[in-house]
C-alpha cells in the first residue's frame, strides 16, 4: 500500500532530499547514503528521485550495485569535465 503523506510532509521531505544531494561533498549519492542523512524513508526517497525533473540516475551503479543518483546540473558539469579530459589525452596520444 503506497505511503500517503500531508502536502507539507511531502514539500519537507523532498527539500532534505535535494538539498542531500546538492551537498559539496558527494558526486553521486545511493538511497540508503540519502536516507540515512536525510531521516526520510528509503521509499520516499526513492518516489522523489524518479519523480524530479532536475535529478539525473547514473548509467553505472555502485560497487555494491545500488543505483547512484546526481542533480542534473552537477552531472552537466562532471560530463563536460569528463569531455575535457578525454579530449585532453586523446590528443596527448596523438
Amino acid at each position: 500500500m503506497p505511503v500517503i503523506l500531508d502536502r507539507q510532509t511531502g514539500r519537507e521531505d523532498e527539500r532534505k532530499v535535494m538539498d542531500a544531494l546538492s551537498e559539496e561533498k558527494w558526486d553521486f549519492r545511493t538511497v540508503r547514503g540519502i536516507s540515512r542523512s536525510t531521516g526520510v524513508p528509503e521509499d520516499r526517497v526513492i518516489e522523489v528521485l524518479y519523480n524530479h525533473p532536475d535529478v539525473v540516475k547514473s548509467s553505472v551503479p555502485d560497487e555494491k550495485g545500488d543505483d547512484l543518483f546526481t542533480l542534473r546540473e552537477k552531472f552537466s558539469k562532471a560530463r563536460d569535465i569528463f569531455n575535457v579530459v578525454r579530449t585532453v589525452v586523446s590528443k596527448s596520444l596523438d
